[in-house]
């Protein structure tokens, strides 16, 4: 009996499950996704807006990191729930804070980058620079995540474009059912 629940349960399993990213911190990442056999999306700063660009995959993640603020440190942070989340600095300043607020028209939410005195304090009631961070269990060997908002729950960083009154490649966050159905980033 014991062999058959064991066999049942290790067959039931799904292709994409949701865990919770138990890793150490702080870590350094460039966000991609593959767009095609031969592109990357990826998503970077310029200056305190953000935004999605492709690149062909044949051009170096070294040498877009050079030419792009695309590069993010991650580093755990507390809120005043006491529990612990994940804030996204510029990893080459890290005076630059990535938050989550709600767009000119107050209908979409979008990425922004704040400059901020501090490279090392968040108030723990900061709730638009703190995000949650998804494993997403994917085969193709690359840590991916799904990025949700402390401050909007059920809204994550999007790979979607915004609304027709902004620029087409505007980072945005969308809302989705769970860390599953929402944009799978690729960790570089």
């Amino acid at each position: 009996m014991f062999l058959i629940v064991c066999i049942f349960s290790f067959s039931c399993k799904k292709n994409k499950v949701v865990q919770p990213l138990l890793e150490h911190y702080p870590q350094s990442w460039i966000f991609t996704i593959d767009y095609s056999n031969d592109e990357y999306l990826y998503f970077y700063t310029k200056p305190n807006n953000m935004y999605t660009d492709n690149i062909q995959k044949s051009y170096s993640l070294a040498e877009l990191e050079k030419d792009v603020d695309c590069r993010f440190y991650l580093n755990l942070t507390r809120g005043a729930d006491g529990k612990e989340y994940v804030s996204i600095q510029l990893d080459n300043n890290k005076h630059k804070w990535l938050f989550a607020g709600e767009s000119s028209n107050r209908q979409e939410k979008h990425m922004g980058v704040s400059n901020r005195q501090s490279e090392i304090n968040l108030d723990n009631d900061e709730y638009n620079y703190m995000f949650k961070i998804h494993k997403i269990d994917h085969s193709s060997g690359v840590k991916t995540v799904a990025i949700e908002s402390v401050a909007y729950p059920g809204y994550f960083i999007s790979s979607a474009p915004p609304g027709f009154n902004y620029a087409k490649n505007q980072l945005t966050l969308e809302q989705a059912s769970g860390a599953e159905n929402a944009t799978a980033w690729q960790c570089r």
